[in-house]
């Protein structure tokens, strides 16, 4: 408080709320801001399992970093089963804690709400040297893993922009 740090934006932030934040305490004066989000994206129907809406208002409605995003995070959300059995065969609880806290922020940003909770669960636990306890916690997470990643892909696809049909295409 000395310092100045009078407010606080906790994860997963939502960028509206950061951005009003910002402006507030630094009294930034800017033109109106665009807060609708892509009409397309809007009127579809996504998966129960992911918060596409929500995550889409905390990204800013900014449809093309959603997908760069659920792109990025399916990459590493493939190899998380091998990284994780590695660490718990290894013992590695410290790279195990660490890599998963920043995939259970990712996983709440994207929506993906059962993931950021079997992580935060694992992550928990391996910063109590549980182990005992994180054999079943790494199995129940990659079966989930398993479960949504053709979801996650379904999704990812369904954010990019439709493709330009060939003959308007060659007109254009």
């Amino acid at each position: 408080l000395a310092a100045g740090m009078t407010d606080h934006v906790g994860k997963p932030f939502d960028l509206k709320d950061l951005v009003k934040t910002l402006v507030r305490l630094t009294n930034w004066k800017s033109a109106a801001t665009n807060t609708a989000l892509a009409a397309s994206s809007a009127a579809r129907v996504w998966p129960p399992e992911i918060a596409v809406d929500s995550a889409l208002q905390r990204l800013g409605g900014n449809v093309g970093l959603m997908q760069r995003t659920l792109q990025a995070f399916i990459s590493d959300a493939k190899d998380m089963p091998l990284r994780l059995n590695s660490w718990l065969a290894s013992a590695d609880l410290e790279t195990m804690q660490r890599e998963l806290h920043a995939f259970k922020g990712l996983a709440g940003t994207l929506g993906i709400g059962s993931l950021g909770h079997l992580s935060a669960d694992v992550e928990r636990q391996a910063g109590l040297q549980a182990t005992d306890a994180l054999k079943p916690s790494v199995d129940a997470l990659c079966a989930e893993l398993r479960r949504l990643l053709p979801l996650l892909t379904d999704v990812a696809q369904r954010l990019l922009p439709p493709k330009e049909d060939s003959a308007a295409g060659a007109t254009s």
